[in-house]
């Protein structure tokens, strides 16, 4: 698995009887979000996978929590459109629960990313 990919789940839709599986790519100029909505009781797929694109421009935040049980990436838009068809967005906003195995990993991966949004942003007000 490339070092800048993250697996994530988003739970709790439909009141606990779907989840969404994915992984979140850090790619040069953005993010790519891929995702499928499997049963939690017999881990099929009930959709095929989708995904999704954020560019930099498009990012009001990326940040990433972490407590004693759980960390997870929080995604903030600059557009309530910009994470349109993404499970469990509200207001432009996404929560990707990380687990525990993965947490070294997308602590970097998202530090990367962070890094790269300001370079991003640094680039946009020199033009």
């Amino acid at each position: 698995m490339n070092k800048s990919t993250i697996p994530f789940t988003i739970t709790h839709l439909e009141n606990g009887y779907s989840q969404e599986l994915g992984l979140l790519h850090l790619l040069k100029k953005s993010i790519l979000i891929e995702f499928e909505q499997v049963d939690p009781a017999t881990g099929l797929s009930k959709s095929g996978v989708r995904q999704m694109e954020v560019s930099f421009d498009e990012l009001e935040t990326l940040e990433m929590n972490t407590g004693w049980f759980r960390a997870k990436i929080i995604i903030e838009t600059k557009s309530l459109k910009t994470l349109e068809g993404m499970p469990g967005a509200r207001q432009g906003r996404c929560e990707l629960r990380i687990k525990r195995t993965d947490r070294k990993k997308a602590e970097r991966t998202i530090s990367s990313a962070r890094l790269r949004l300001s370079e991003f942003r640094l680039k946009e007000l020199d033009d």
